[in-house]
């Protein structure tokens, strides 16, 4: 009995610990930007610095490799794509007024629609809205170039710090695997283990998934001869890493372009990009990701929802592995609470 009074108090108060850790982290959450980078960058190359290292790399060469292979793609992407993309973007305002234009003079009797007092007003101001911040993209991204001044910095310093957590893993493993309960280890590796596997598949998973829809689009637009192919095809990548609210916001921009272009056009478009989500869900999305989430497709909703609303895009992006995650651990939780209270019925 005195047991498990001692057992219970030691576990209030690491729970209480973890707690006042979470809160300080919170309160400081900007510095720990650069180790949150660190962590993230290390855990997606570690199996590639792992197999680098079977040939004989050190860890230092091996993610310097990495990272100059990595810079390399990512200059000659900008090299190959940037011109497109700025003069793409140069037309921009002019195709946002021929949309307001043509919102203004819709005839919505024609289809026997009566829409709500106000809406097409709203939807003029948001246009007009729009155009502007077009207008003035040049203003714009040197001031938001300036203001990334900070966040460069803070990839380059993680970027730095995943080279010693690649370089130390074993040492900080040893030293978090010290830290458990000893009793409850093996369970503790364990579900790291489910969620680390779970983590994997999904981000690496859907981001490649992503970029394939991205490229396929990219490809589907310029063969129909839709403008702003590049643009949308990159919307429609970052769109996609959204559970099922991506697809439709990457489509809709592409098909109400095409629209303007011709009603035929708009049809082939949202036919075209259609295939592809239908492609990607049948085949590209089984095939790369799997169904390893394991959550229903109403809670996978409800997280994305909130996370929206919690935390804008990022959340929406970020909040089915993180709830897949806590599930997790609550289920571990839950189980050992169980236990718990199965023990002390029995010492009683």
């Amino acid at each position: 009995m005195r047991i498990s009074k001692k057992n219970t108090v030691i576990k209030i108060s690491l729970l209480v610990l973890l707690i006042l850790i979470i809160l300080f982290l919170w309160s400081v959450a900007e510095i720990t930007i650069p180790f949150i980078i660190a962590l993230l960058l290390a855990y997606l190359i570690a199996p590639l610095v792992k197999k680098m290292q079977k040939h004989k790399f050190s860890v230092g060469a091996a993610t310097g490799i990495i990272y100059l292979i990595s810079a390399a793609v990512v200059i000659a992407i900008l090299a190959l794509a940037l011109p497109s993309l700025l003069q793409q973007l140069e037309s921009l305002p002019q195709m946002i007024h021929d949309v307001k234009v043509w919102w203004q003079q819709m005839d919505f009797g024609q289809w026997g629609l009566k829409p709500p007092s106000g809406l097409r007003d709203a939807v003029g101001s948001m246009l007009d809205k729009m155009g502007a911040s077009v207008t003035d993209f040049g203003e714009k991204a040197l001031q938001a170039t300036m203001g990334s001044l900070k966040y460069l910095f803070y990839l380059g310093l993680g970027m730095v710090l995943s080279f010693y957590i690649l370089r130390d893993q074993e040492v900080l493993k040893k030293r978090l695997m010290a830290l458990l309960p000893p009793a409850h280890r093996p369970e503790i590796l364990r579900m790291c283990d489910d969620i680390n596997y779970l983590l994997r598949q999904f981000i690496r998973g859907h981001v490649l998934v992503s970029i394939i829809v991205g490229f396929l689009t990219f490809i589907a637009l310029t063969i129909l001869g839709v403008k702003y192919a590049l643009i949308l095809g990159l919307f429609m990548t970052v769109a996609d890493l959204i559970p099922y609210f991506g697809p439709l916001i990457g489509i809709l921009p592409a098909v109400v372009i095409a629209f303007f272009q011709s009603e035929i056009l708009a049809l082939l478009t949202l036919l075209a990009l259609g295939f592809i989500q239908q492609l990607e869900s049948m085949f590209i999305t089984p095939k790369i990701v799997g169904d390893r989430v394991g959550m229903h497709p109403l809670t996978i909703i409800f997280v994305v929802l909130a996370g929206g609303y919690l935390f804008g895009i990022l959340g929406m992006l970020f909040a089915v592995p993180v709830a897949a995650a806590a599930v997790l651990v609550i289920k571990y939780i839950y189980s050992k609470i169980v236990a718990w209270k199965e023990t002390d019925v029995v010492q009683k």
